[in-house]
């Protein structure tokens, strides 16, 4: 998937990610900020155990989208984009010091991104419409043949001068689902789009059946 060689991008970002949450969610007070947010992810996506595929991957995302996506419980207002990431990023939590890399990774993107290889790869975001081309190399021999998008990535960028940079390896999912993305795009066309945990719930639930027909388990969702 990733080129081997020398330490990738992504391991810079993912220890980032860890700091700041580390920074956020520990201690008394971090285990209340992160308490709400949590069971608010489990609520979606179920417990995650680990017989299941990626599950350190899978928690990890856990914890980043309460730090990056999720809204704290006390916002005062609903439609402001506020997280405990951009909170900290923006020096407003008492007592954690903001670090250089935080801003970055407030304002990181996750979602289902479509890999188009080339010379420079491209992701396209099947949620949000985001077209950005990849800062770094990936091993094409792991891609699909053909004339569309070689894979299906459920990641997390941070969005740079040269193009998107993984926060962390890629949980990969079945291009056979990329037709279903599609009328879900078109019956959603300027509404708001299908939101990245129930998918992500379906790819956990058809791992878990080691051999069931994808689009039975996305069409739920999709």
């Amino acid at each position: 998937m990733l080129e081997r060689g020398s330490p990738p991008p992504h391991e810079r970002w993912g220890a980032s990610l860890d700091s700041l949450a580390e920074r956020v969610f520990s201690g008394p007070d971090g285990h209340e900020r992160a308490r709400p947010l949590l069971a608010a992810h489990d609520r979606v996506i179920g417990r995650i155990v680990g017989s299941d595929d990626q599950h350190e991957l899978l928690r990890a995302s856990r914890i980043d989208w309460a730090l990056c996506e999720a809204r704290p419980p006390e916002l005062v207002d609903p439609k402001a984009v506020d997280t405990w990431a951009w909170r900290v990023a923006s020096d407003r939590v008492p007592g954690i010091r903001s670090a250089p890399d935080d801003v970055a990774i407030a304002g990181s993107v996750a979602g289902l991104f479509e890999v188009w290889p080339g010379r420079r790869a491209w992701l396209r975001d099947r949620l949000s419409g985001l077209s950005v081309e990849l800062d770094g190399r990936i091993d094409e021999r792991a891609l699909a043949v053909g004339s569309g998008p070689g894979a299906l990535w459920d990641a997390r960028v941070v969005l740079g001068a040269h193009g998107a940079v993984l926060c962390r390896r890629p949980i990969e999912y079945p291009l056979a689902i990329l037709p279903m993305l599609e009328r879900a795009h078109a019956r959603s066309f300027g509404a708001r789009p299908c939101p990245l945990l129930p998918l992500r719930r379906a790819w956990i639930l058809w791992r878990r059946s080691r051999g069931g027909a994808p689009q039975e388990f996305f069409a739920r969702v999709l």
